[in-house]
């Protein structure tokens, strides 16, 4: 099964931290779907997460089901403790969570990280351009673009971030619902 393949690949810290890394994203479906797969699939990804091998995937698991109670009680100040690990570890997708968090996009950790609607945007300004993990480029693309678009004028924007807002604009397949009217009255100011 996967845990028995993500335990093998971590091979008690000595294992390849990519292939680890991958088998513990592909357990991260099964957690999200199922709150009996999280409660089961907990302590290996406990094992693999508290390891000396950076596995960024098994943080992101352990902040979701920390932050969200799947197969434990809510902790917020564990699931940000668990963010921050997986950014430590290098993960681009939990940089862009933590940016969503300072927006207080997501209310939900408030109480452990007050909102740095400044530090959020240098955060998505440095992964929309910058990232290598292309997901997570097309994400910060978007939030920083909805964003800015919602929340300054035109005038008020640096042409760079012009151009950030203006890529995700002429995406036409990243651009969702809402966001069509707002980007349309920022450029049209």
């Amino acid at each position: 099964n996967l845990q028995d393949e993500l335990l093998n690949a971590w091979a008690n810290d000595a294992g390849d931290k990519k292939k680890t890394d991958q088998l513990a994203q592909g357990l991260s479906h099964q957690v999200q779907r199922d709150e009996d797969a999280a409660r089961f699939h907990l302590a290996a990804i406990l094992k693999v997460a508290n390891g000396s091998l950076p596995v960024p995937a098994a943080n992101m698991i352990l902040y979701s089901c920390y932050l969200d109670g799947w197969g434990v009680e809510i902790d917020r100040a564990e699931s940000f403790r668990r963010l921050e690990m997986a950014i430590a570890q290098g993960s681009e997708t939990a940089e862009w969570f933590m940016a969503n968090h300072l927006l207080l996009l997501s209310e939900k950790l408030s109480a452990v990280l007050p909102g740095d609607p400044d530090r959020a945007l240098e955060i998505l300004r440095r992964l929309a351009r910058k990232a290598d993990d292309m997901s997570a480029m097309q994400l910060a693309r978007r939030t920083f673009a909805s964003y800015v678009a919602a929340n300054f004028h035109i005038n008020d924007v640096s042409w760079q971030d012009r151009e950030l807002i203006t890529w995700h604009a002429t995406d036409l397949k990243q651009v969702y619902g809402s966001d069509c009217l707002t980007l349309a009255l920022f450029f049209a100011r």
